[in-house]
């Protein structure tokens, strides 16, 4: 509390279990003032338990949102409203910022990037920049859906503006994205053009 006033306090969410099973990443989450831009809002000091030895090390300064690789290799983070997503290599540590793409300047409503998703493979993430989330009657008016491509880290737009409020709720087939829209109906989306189609 001291550390962060007025806001208030930080406390600990366990985060990720390694495939091996040895260790345990957690970051920490504070106590806000009522927008935080989504329910899953983390913040500094991703941290590593070695469950093994005890040891505890900092692996990245967080972010409001993370997500691990399904290979573990990467580790993505985004800040609220400060810069683009970030993409750290875990094997070697070496730190990517890229653009931030959508600014809420620009659109005089406040934005957020949230629902970091992966592909199978690791080859590529989707993530969506969303504008007015501190509306509190809607998650969102408008939505971008944009693809990070990890050999290149190149940014491409599958939505733009959308209203539809289209974001990602897993991707568990290479060809295809399973999302949902602002009502809750479920869609494929193609990864690769931003199509969509209907589930049934």
């Amino acid at each position: 509390f001291i550390e962060e006033p007025p806001i208030g306090f930080w406390f600990p969410v366990p985060l990720h279990w390694s495939k091996n099973g040895r260790y345990l990443y957690y970051a920490h989450r504070a106590s806000g003032d009522g927008c935080f831009g989504g329910n899953k809002h983390l913040g500094k000091d991703l941290k590593r338990l070695d469950l093994a030895t005890g040891e505890v090390s900092q692996v990245s300064t967080g972010g409001t949102y993370l997500s691990f690789s399904p290979d573990e290799k990467y580790l993505a983070t985004i800040s609220f409203g400060s810069e683009g997503i970030n993409i750290q290599d875990l094997t070697n540590g070496k730190l990517n910022i890229l653009d931030l793409l959508i600014r809420h300047e620009d659109l005089g409503l406040e934005t957020d990037q949230r629902y970091i998703t992966w592909s199978p493979d690791s080859k590529t993430l989707v993530f969506v920049i969303m504008a007015g989330v501190c509306d509190f009657t809607v998650e969102s008016y408008y939505n971008w859906i944009v693809r990070v491509d990890m050999d290149s880290l190149s940014q491409t737009m599958l939505t733009e503006k959308d209203e539809r409020g289209l974001v990602p709720v897993s991707w568990t087939e290479q060809d295809k994205i399973l999302t949902r829209d602002k009502d809750g109906n479920l869609w494929w989306m193609n990864p690769n053009t931003g199509a969509i189609s209907s589930v049934k």
